[in-house]
C-alpha cells in the first residue's frame, strides 16, 4: 500500500468519524429534546444558542475534513477564524448551562461531568490552533479530533436514562471513544499510536475523570 493510499484511507476515516460525531450528538440531544416535555420546557435563549453553536461546530468540523480531503487547504485555513469564534462562545455558554441545569436538578454530577467536557474541549482547541499557527498540522488535526469527540459524552448522558441505563455509564463509554477512535486513525495513517493523539486523549480523559470524580465527591454517584 502506497503512502498516498494510506493517507486517503485515513482521511476518509477521519471524515467518517466527524460525521459520526455530528449524527451521534444530534441523536443524543435531539431524541431527548423531542420526547421529553420537561426538556422542551427548558428551551430558553441560552439553551437554544448553545444548541445552535454546538451544531455549527460539528457541521463545520465535517466540512473542514471534507475540504482537506479535496485538498482545498486555503479555504480550510480561512474557516479557522470561524471555528475559533464558535469555540470561544461555546465553552463559556456550555459551562453556564451545565451549572444551571445541575443546580435545577440538584445533580452536581450533571454539572461537573458536562462542564469538564467543555473545559477539555476549550483546552484542546487552544492547543490545536497553536499547532496550526506553528505549522504542525498533524498535531492540529489530532487535537481538533479529540476535542470534538468530547461532545459525545454529554450526548451519551442524555440518552442513557431513556433506555434505563445509569448516567454513570457515560464516562467509560466516552473514554472508549476518546482513545479508540483517534488510535484507529493513527494506525491507518502512521501505523502506530502518535504522541499528539496520546497527549490529546490524555487531556480529554483527565478532564472527564476529574469531572466525574468531582460530581461523585460532591453529590454522590448519579442515579
Amino acid at each position: 500500500m502506497t503512502l498516498a493510499t494510506e493517507r486517503t484511507k485515513a482521511d476518509n476515516y477521519l471524515w467518517g468519524v466527524a460525521l459520526f460525531a455530528l449524527l451521534y450528538c444530534v441523536f443524543g440531544f435531539g431524541l431527548r429534546a423531542a420526547t421529553d416535555p420537561d426538556t422542551q420546557a427548558r428551551f430558553t435563549l441560552p439553551v437554544i444558542g448553545h444548541a445552535l453553536l454546538m451544531t455549527a461546530w460539528l457541521v463545520l468540523f465535517v466540512w473542514q475534513i471534507h475540504l482537506r480531503r479535496e485538498r482545498r487547504i486555503a479555504r480550510h485555513r480561512a474557516n479557522g477564524t470561524i471555528g475559533a469564534g464558535i469555540a470561544g462562545l461555546l465553552v463559556p455558554l456550555g459551562i453556564y448551562i451545565s451549572w444551571a441545569a445541575g443546580r435545577e436538578f440538584g445533580a452536581p454530577f450533571f454539572f461537573t461531568f458536562n462542564a469538564a467536557a467543555f473545559v477539555g474541549f476549550g483546552i484542546l482547541v487552544v492547543f490545536a490552533l497553536r499547532a496550526a499557527l506553528a505549522g504542525n498540522i498533524d498535531r492540529h488535526r489530532r487535537f481538533m479530533l479529540v476535542g470534538t469527540l468530547l461532545f459525545t459524552g454529554p450526548a451519551t448522558a442524555r440518552w442513557l436514562p431513556m433506555i434505563g441505563a445509569p448516567p454513570l455509564l457515560a464516562p467509560p463509554v466516552l473514554l472508549l471513544v476518546l482513545i479508540g477512535l483517534p488510535l484507529v486513525y493513527d494506525l491507518l495513517e502512521k501505523g502506530r499510536w502518535q504522541r499528539a493523539s496520546m497527549a490529546a486523549s490524555g487531556i480529554a480523559v483527565a478532564s472527564i475523570i476529574a469531572g466525574a470524580l468531582a460530581g461523585i465527591l460532591i453529590g454522590g454517584p448519579p442515579v
